[in-house]
């Protein structure tokens, strides 16, 4: 587990980590997002699972969505190719120039750090998305917040470029 249900939580501010049931199934939650222009708009969260059962719906997912927060454990490498694997099958729908937030999850756990902050930096350039470290347990660098902020901006700002009518609810999807 990498923690995304978990990131969700936190950013929402819904209390004690302890007290939530991760998820068994695809959810979505509207939430509020201020962008960097003080707008708040409002976007669906889909949460992902990574169950073999889910896999028939993992296109579908990255077919409705306007970005992607895609998280990986840094004491966990099947994670962070996981990660990578998920990249090739969004850029196969061709949205390689979907907003893309990658996210080293755990940074609580750096004595059993795997993958490198480096490298984790270096792939997130290659793929062209924003990177950010952060634990859901202390958030001591705020980055929970941060990070959804971040998708929503680059969401809002890729519709006004491409001179589309933002839809009412943006959607963006965490693996």
């Amino acid at each position: 587990m990498v923690g995304k249900t978990s990131l969700i939580f936190k950013y929402l501010n819904k209390g004690n980590l302890n007290d939530r049931n991760p998820s068994m199934d695809e959810s979505s939650m509207p939430v509020l997002i201020k962008t960097s222009k003080g707008e708040e708009k409002e976007f669906k969260i889909f949460d992902t699972v990574e169950d073999e059962e889910y896999q028939n719906m993992l296109e579908e997912w990255i077919c409705n969505a306007n970005g992607f927060i895609l998280v990986f454990a840094i004491n966990d490498n099947d994670s962070f190719v996981n990660i990578k694997n998920l990249y090739n099958k969004i850029k196969n729908n061709n949205m390689d120039k979907i907003p893309i937030v990658l996210v080293g999850n755990k940074c609580d756990l750096e004595e059993e750090r795997i993958i490198k902050k480096q490298d984790a930096q270096d792939y997130a350039k290659l793929i062209g998305a924003h990177y950010y470290e952060t634990s859901v347990m202390n958030d001591e660098n705020g980055n929970c917040k941060n990070i959804f902020q971040d998708c929503a901006n680059m969401i809002v700002n890729k519709a006004n470029a491409e001179s589309r009518q933002e839809s009412k609810c943006m959607k963006c999807s965490i693996f």
